[in-house]
């Protein structure tokens, strides 16, 4: 499909949806998200992503700023395209490295303190021992 296609299809949803009676947001209930939208709604996103599909941009960044856009619960501003297939998309968070290291340290300090309680112990059970006899 070629851009001028994919704006083509953004430019009649857009045409044929009510921008004023269109709700789109994002909601969370126990813990879990969902999307709550009416049909408009979810028209005019839909036009959003396809609109940031064929973003020109260099910065990559299409922003949502529209009265429809309620996002009570995960606040979104902007679609970010990124260059890269879903296979090389790291699970980890960016930050989950300096994470484990903080986890390997704490758990390392740990794992000292409680070898020096048992050696201490195990001193003060022998002499605890040696004193009775």
């Amino acid at each position: 499909m070629s851009q001028e296609e994919i704006k083509e299809i953004a430019d009649k949803l857009i045409k044929n949806s009510n921008e004023s009676t269109a709700f789109f947001g994002i909601v969370e209930e126990n813990q879990n998200f969902f999307l709550q939208a009416n049909k408009d709604g979810l028209r005019l996103f839909s036009a959003e992503l396809l609109y940031a599909s064929v973003n020109d941009n260099e910065s990559k960044i299409w922003g949502i700023n529209n009265e429809w856009f309620d996002s009570s619960a995960l606040e979104i501003n902007y679609i970010e395209l990124i260059d890269t297939e879903r296979n090389n998309i790291s699970g980890d968070l960016p930050d989950s490295k300096g994470l484990q290291i903080f986890q390997k340290i704490g758990c390392s300090i740990v794992g000292i303190l409680m070898a020096i309680f048992i050696i201490v112990g195990a001193i003060m059970t022998v002499k605890t021992i040696v004193n009775w006899l």
